[in-house]
């Protein structure tokens, strides 16, 4: 009973965690102010949201076409993966467009 119990966890924590090929590494965005943003995506869903003054880690998921990105506070930002951008809507402040280093934002 206690094996049947294991496994049903572990399916369910498998079911739960959708995969997410190619979108772990840096983006870069520049935001309104003119200063730079750079998320970090790595491995084992965690990663770091840095500007110049702050960096607060995050846990991110991908749902559907989405990156959730999960604050340490409970905030919760959604972004969407568009022609190789990750496009981040911040309440009240607008969107910041992430690209890899190299590429260029929507395009």
């Amino acid at each position: 009973m206690r094996a049947l119990l294991l496994c049903v966890a572990a399916v369910l924590v498998l079911a739960g965690c959708e995969g997410s090929p190619g979108v772990e590494g840096k983006y870069l965005a520049q935001g309104q102010d003119g200063k730079n943003v750079t998320l970090t995506l790595k491995a084992g869903f965690t990663g770091e949201w840095e500007t110049a003054t702050d960096s607060v880690p995050v846990r991110w998921e991908v749902r559907g076409g989405e990156v959730w990105l999960h604050s340490k506070s409970g905030g919760i930002l959604r972004g969407i993966l568009q022609d190789g951008t990750l496009r981040v809507l911040l309440p009240g402040e607008g969107e910041l467009v992430f690209a890899r280093p190299g590429a260029k934002p929507g395009g």
